[in-house]
């Protein structure tokens, strides 16, 4: 007499294939700085200083080929002072010296999304302390 045993167990064959890829955080500039270099002496001071933002990306495509991004930021502001007497100074600020438009692009750099310029401001004013 022959005896059949069971068949023998299937295992199906899965195969994984992973794939993985390193990309920015949407809104997250590499590099922010501010830096102002100052002067004081007598009842002067004076202050200039730059604000700078790296490029960052703001949404992903279906490809590389179809990033949003803002462009790189610089803005100039420059800022005065002067002492009347101990309890009032004269003031002046000056913002956004060089206008520098505020770029979105999106394609990787080939299509202006928007353009937005915030314009100068300037300042002058009186402050008194008691």
């Amino acid at each position: 007499e022959t005896t059949v045993g069971p068949p023998p167990f299937y295992f199906p064959t899965v195969t994984y294939f992973t794939e993985t890829e390193e990309v920015q955080l949407l809104d997250q500039p590499d590099w922010i700085a501010n830096v102002a270099l100052g002067y004081d002496r007598g009842p002067f001071s004076g202050r200039v200083s730059v604000l700078y933002q790296e490029g960052n990306l703001t949404d992903y495509g279906n490809s590389f080929r179809t990033v949003g991004y803002f462009d790189t930021y610089v803005r100039w502001d420059a800022q005065a002072n002067y002492r009347l007497v101990p309890a009032v100074t004269l003031f002046g600020q000056l913002n956004n010296l060089t206008n520098r438009p505020d770029l979105a692009l999106t394609s990787a750099g080939f299509y202006p999304g928007q353009n937005e310029f915030y314009g100068r401001s300037f300042n002058l004013g009186l402050r008194i302390r008691p």
